[in-house]
């Protein structure tokens, strides 16, 4: 991935992270939007992982449940710390093989 693509992908998480995500829900194959929970209610969750493929499958799967909100998505360790640091997640699911752990 190149730098300039790292601040595109950079950029659009935190769009994403500001506004609700669209998701497919697995089990019901449609997609919904998904509705911003209260900040006491939900329950934030950064992704972190090197697969684009996984990052999106897991914010398809994580995004069925009201609860869980994914504030945003890193593609190497230092990404998700940087992330991590501005974003203030409750969870952080992290690929520990992934580049620059």
């Amino acid at each position: 991935m190149t730098k300039a693509n790292q601040k595109q992908a950079i950029a659009a998480a935190e769009v994403q992270a500001n506004q609700a995500i669209r998701t497919p829900c697995l089990s019901q194959g449609q997609p919904r939007q998904l509705k911003k929970a209260s900040p006491a209610k939900s329950i934030r969750v950064l992704i972190a992982d090197d697969h684009p493929v996984v990052r999106e499958g897991l914010i398809s799967y994580l995004g069925c449940c009201e609860r869980l909100v994914v504030v945003g998505e890193a593609a190497d360790g230092l990404e998700a710390i940087a992330k991590a640091k501005r974003l203030l997640p409750d969870v952080l699911l992290m690929d520990s093989g992934m580049p620059q752990v």
